[in-house]
């Protein structure tokens, strides 16, 4: 089955007030490029019917081909037809594609959508709080009932619906077991009994081990740093990457890769650490395993403090992020944030220090989970995908997702995250080339160690085990 992403980039920039000229030049676009499709249906048709003639008739004019039909044969007429066809039709999916990235660089599909439904939100929000159990069934029905009659029915595909209507849900009733303290404080609530279920089930030793070099390449762009984490979220269990690049001056910068849950009895990268990143204190936050297995990590790796350093996680990795950038109990200098599939809408990250760049899609449920949307201001970048079964219309042109599923699956895992931000690449984004820009005179300079680091958890009474980097760590 082919799936499709389109993405919208969100960013501080104010949308233009007066649009009106520009949605008529993007429709005029369009209507050009049905124009030229339908002469170039015509030439081909010509060429169709040139081929079948036995006689010395002529199927294109003159001025077509720029030859005389006295001297043409009937197979240079079908041919030069045949070229036109074809280059009118590449002219007509140009202006199809520069109509689309006018359209969506301004937002319009999503800030319509907002003006259309902001009084059901608001109903919605109201109804969560008041009746969360009948309104929960309300809306597992009408997401049951659209998947079934999909055709493509999957239990995935039903929690993949209607995020938008998830979000405000989970943010309510948040706000029910917290006093108003949204999705956060229902996880501080919550918190001290998940690290209990974590102990119980896990142990508290947390073991941070050196391990043979992870052979990613050098991050240099926001596209290779999430197509390295892709390929470490395909990798063992538990694993962090650490990259060390080197200036000309002799100072380093660092990429710190990290995975996302993986659900492992050994791995500190559980579901319960889940609930500890999200709280609402930064103490409570700091006591989730996974986050200490990335600080004994970068401690060990010999990160010093005012090295500017890049995070990049996949769901769970991407909260510890957030967490790490937001936290002020470290040493360590947060320059940049990448995450995919992460809920850090509430995360206070500072962003006049540490630039955000965060990839979503409409159907993964799990970045709905903070019941927010992210920020919209300087330095924060939101890239959201909205996945489609088939390509929506011929006016728009998104990007076909590698390795789909042949029913619907929640679209969280790595592969949608890097399409959609393939896509996003695509849009005359001034905000999102200025990431990539800062992204990558991060990363300037020779990659000069490429660490990795096992991470595990057991039951034995030491509470963490830390271990020297070894001398040869070379890419």
């Amino acid at each position: 089955m082919s799936l499709y992403t389109s993405a919208e980039v969100f960013a501080s920039s104010t949308l233009i007030e007066n649009t009106d000229d520009l949605i008529s030049s993007a429709h005029l676009l369009w209507n050009h490029a049905d124009e030229l499709s339908r002469c170039a249906h015509a030439y081909a048709q010509s060429a169709f019917f040139a081929s079948q003639q036995m006689s010395s008739s002529y199927a294109c004019p003159e001025h077509i081909y720029g030859i005389s039909p006295a001297a043409a044969p009937l197979s240079e007429a079908a041919r030069h037809c045949e070229q036109t066809a074809l280059l009118l039709e590449s002219y007509a999916a140009y202006l199809r594609d520069l109509a689309d990235k006018l359209m969506r660089a301004l937002h319009l599909y999503s800030h319509a959508e907002a003006q259309t439904s902001r009084w059901m939100q608001s109903l919605l929000a109201t109804s969560s709080y008041v009746f969360p159990v009948q309104t929960g069934l309300g809306l597992a029905a009408v997401s049951a009932a659209e998947e079934l009659s999909s055709g493509k029915a999957s239990l995935a595909g039903f929690f993949g619906r209607h995020p938008r209507e998830q979000q405000i849900y989970l943010d309510q009733l948040g706000n029910r077991l917290s006093n108003g303290g949204g999705v956060p404080g229902a996880a501080e609530r919550l918190a001290k009994g998940a690290e209990e279920l974590a102990d119980v089930w896990q142990g508290n030793s947390l073991t941070v081990t050196p391990m043979p070099a992870v052979p990613l390449p050098a991050a240099s762009t926001l596209s290779q740093s999430l197509t390295n984490l892709e390929t470490l979220s395909s990798l063992k269990h538990g694993t962090i990457s650490i990259q060390r690049y080197t200036r000309a001056n002799g100072t380093h910068s660092w990429v710190v890769t990290i995975p996302g849950t993986d659900g492992q009895k050994d791995s500190p990268f559980g579901w319960p650490q889940n609930v500890d990143l999200m709280a609402r204190s930064e103490r409570a936050r700091a006591t989730a395993d996974s986050q200490r297995a990335v600080l004994s990590a970068m401690q060990q790796a010999g990160i010093q403090p005012g090295e500017p350093v890049a995070l990049v996680g996949h769901s769970q990795g991407g909260i510890i992020a957030a967490s790490i950038a937001s936290a002020t109990q470290h040493p360590y200098t947060i320059s940049h944030v990448v995450t995919a599939g992460s809920p850090i809408a509430r995360h206070p990250i500072d962003t006049s220090k540490t630039w955000v760049t965060s990839v979503e899609t409409d159907r993964e449920l799990v970045s709905s989970l903070d019941g927010k949307d992210n920020p919209i201001r300087e330095h924060w970048l939101t890239v959201r995908g909205r996945i489609r079964d088939s390509q929506p219309s011929a006016s728009l042109q998104p990007t076909r997702v590698p390795n789909a599923k042949d029913t619907h699956e929640l679209s969280h895992a790595m592969n949608y995250h890097t399409a959609t931000f393939r896509d996003a690449k695509r849009l005359p984004s001034p905000e999102l080339e200025a990431h990539e820009t800062h992204f990558s005179e991060l990363t300037e300079g020779r990659l000069d160690r490429n660490l990795a680091y096992e991470c595990r958890m057991n039951k034995e009474p030491d509470s963490e085990h830390t271990h020297r980097t070894p001398e040869n760590t070379g890419p």
